[in-house]
């Protein structure tokens, strides 16, 4: 869990980036649900490009009937109407 590669010169944020990925996860935003799937392959590329595997990952969408959790991915599905007060 690292954000190191051979010959990578690691840089002051480094630290912060991989702290805040476990922190508050991966999220990505997408208008529709037809958008879904890229968002997940997406998601799950990132993690294993920086070689830290996320706590919580989300995507958030504007047309979303209700929060569902990924069976297989484990990433969350929110609509956007969810995070109003």
């Amino acid at each position: 869990m690292e954000l190191t590669e051979k010959g990578y010169k690691k840089r002051l944020i480094d630290d912060k980036i991989e702290e805040y990925l476990k922190i508050f996860g991966a999220i990505e935003i997408k208008l529709g649900s037809n958008e879904i799937e890229d968002a997940k392959k997406s998601l799950n590329q990132f993690s294993d490009e920086v070689r830290i595997k996320s706590k919580f990952k989300c995507i958030i969408c504007g047309l979303w009937d209700a929060v569902v959790k990924d069976s297989e991915t484990g990433i969350y599905i929110i609509p956007i109407t969810a995070l109003k007060n």
